[in-house]
């Protein structure tokens, strides 16, 4: 998993698809004015949801407020918004009114996290 606080912790030695979303992101949160209430997070294929949890406190597939998991039907979107970008998603969980937000970029490949990928593939526009 890669996490970027700021524009400092971006790799550079990443793929260029990848690269692209993320200086996209962090542009465009710089400009808003919210590069320090933004966390980006590169949910790689090796990681677990474990991992995940770990990192942000939660598990992408439950929702948070109503604690309901992907898999059950009566699962509902928590996420403002959802979709697909080349072969990557991009999922953002506002966190609080003053704008702090986690935007999961998750690639759309077989993982040891499926749950996640399988909830991207079936909600992204």
């Amino acid at each position: 998993m890669i996490v970027i606080d700021n524009a400092n912790d971006c790799p550079n030695a990443l793929p260029y698809e990848l690269h692209a979303l993320l200086d996209s992101h962090l542009s465009l949160a710089r400009l808003q004015g919210l590069e320090s209430l933004t966390v980006l997070l590169v949910i790689q294929p090796d990681d677990t949801e474990a991992d995940v949890v770990a990192e942000l406190g939660f598990s992408p597939v439950t929702n948070p407020i109503t604690a309901i998991r992907y898999d059950d039907p009566e699962f509902e979107p928590y996420w403002a918004w959802l979709a697909r970008a080349g072969s990557w998603f991009q999922l953002v969980h506002t966190v609080s009114d003053d704008g702090f937000a986690f935007i999961l970029l998750i690639e759309n490949t077989e993982s040891e996290f499926p749950g996640l990928v399988a909830m991207c593939r079936a909600w992204a526009a």
